[in-house]
């Protein structure tokens, strides 16, 4: 881990990303949080940093999300995977875990719910 921690966002939602940047901030004071609105953009967005935790939304991009968490995953073993979702429904936390997402956040009040996977 960095000793300021290196943060990518994907969220298609850009008032979630801002509110979730805003409290990573509070929590991780200097962290750099790179956001991006879709997976080809988290992509670049990465470049060749290897962040520690790679916070994405299952709904942003279906089929991107899994190139952006094995490209996290091919860069380094130590990446935390946290996967996002509108819906607690298991097949979204099936989802997740077909990812490599080491956590499931579900991001409804309506269906609350957090995994480990």
């Amino acid at each position: 881990m960095h000793e300021k921690p290196e943060i990518i966002l994907v969220d298609h939602c850009a008032e979630f990303r801002i509110a979730l940047k805003k409290l990573l901030y509070r929590r991780f004071p200097g962290a750099r949080v790179s956001e991006a609105n879709d997976a080809r953009a988290a992509m670049l967005a990465a470049g060749n940093a290897v962040p520690d935790v790679l916070i994405f939304d299952l709904e942003a991009d279906p089929f991107g999300s899994a190139s952006v968490v094995n490209l996290v995953r091919h860069a380094g073993d130590g990446v935390i995977v946290i996967a996002l979702s509108g819906y607690a429904y298991p097949e979204y936390r099936q989802a997740a875990s077909d990812r490599s997402a080491d956590l499931f956040f579900c991001k409804s009040a309506d269906g609350f719910a957090n995994d480990m996977i």
